[in-house]
């Protein structure tokens, strides 16, 4: 029964190791994105500070189309990542389960192996024991005969 419950709770364990594997590390990334960002926004606020005059107003604008590509360079290599980690969770998630899928047609498959065996013997020994009584009848209904004539 126990051998039962741990080969059917292995996988489940398994499972959820991946899954709080696969959050923690979406939740460091998200915090590392929230850091960049944070500090982006913190040099832009320090940036529109010091502006003095229109040259330093051009130069904030020139800034800003720079720290927009930065933006979305960042945004597009954490999306990647997110893709990453979501195919490399999927891929170790089917493996837990076709395991378990696999595991349990195994499992299913000696069992029924085992009583198609036992059902296999018991046929035989029935035609063995049937075939056997028909022969010693068959040999008495030959003796009278014989010694009849």
């Amino acid at each position: 029964m126990f051998e039962n419950l741990k080969k059917t709770a292995e996988p489940v364990s398994r499972f959820n190791k991946l899954t709080m594997s696969t959050v923690s590390k979406v939740g460091e990334m998200q915090m590392e994105a929230l850091r960049d960002f944070m500090s982006m926004a913190g040099q832009q606020a320090k940036a529109a500070t010091q502006i003095r005059d229109y040259e330093d107003f051009q130069k904030y604008l020139s800034d800003q189309a720079e720290m927009f590509n930065n933006i979305v360079e960042k945004a597009s290599e954490n999306m990647n990542e997110l893709s990453r980690m979501a195919d490399e969770f999927r891929e170790e998630a089917s493996e837990v389960f076709h395991e378990e899928d696999e595991g349990q047609k195994t499992s299913q498959g000696k069992k029924t192996s085992q009583g198609q065996k036992a059902s296999q013997g018991s046929s035989a020994s029935a035609s063995k024991s049937s075939s056997t009584s028909s022969k010693s009848q068959a040999g008495k209904t030959k003796t009278p005969e014989k010694s009849s004539q």
